[in-house]
């Protein structure tokens, strides 16, 4: 029996179509599971930073967007903008206060921390337009340099 014998026998014996249903029924677990967390995530995290709105406002920021990665593991990105309208510092806000749960504290460190950049872009012609933060693991903040020559401040 020669070599190309030996894997039609061999291949033959294989149930094909009864691995790929089985991988199907993985994949659709798989996908359900992960749904079902994304979910979970993103409903968690709409009540958290919705609860925070008002401290975000009294402190000028607004939460202009939310994405949402379907992965695993998820993940939730706000988007935070500056306005006009701040009546408290983000200086002033104690971000480890009890009133806030665990991811709104990351929230605010984040803010602080892209805000604490502002005297290194302002001379190089900059200004912090957005903070993206990013609720996944780790977290990670992303800040959005705009030029001041910008449309958007003219």
């Amino acid at each position: 029996m020669g070599l190309l014998d030996k894997v039609k026998e061999k291949t033959s014996n294989l149930d094909v179509a009864g691995q790929v249903s089985k991988a199907k029924e993985a994949t659709a677990s798989l996908t359900d599971a992960t749904n079902s967390k994304v979910r979970d995530l993103c409903n968690q995290t709409l009540l958290e930073v919705n609860s925070m709105k008002p401290v975000l406002e009294k402190s000028g920021f607004i939460v202009g967007d939310m994405v949402i990665t379907m992965s695993i593991p998820p993940a939730v990105k706000i988007v935070v903008e500056q306005t006009s309208k701040g009546e408290q510092s983000l200086e002033d806000l104690d971000c480890d206060a009890d009133e806030f749960t665990g991811t709104q504290k990351t929230i605010l460190r984040g803010l602080k921390q892209a805000y604490s950049m502002n005297d290194l872009v302002d001379p190089h012609g900059y200004v912090i337009g957005q903070v993206e933060m990013e609720m996944t693991f780790p977290p990670k903040v992303h800040v959005h340099l705009n030029s001041k020559d910008s449309r958007a401040f003219g």
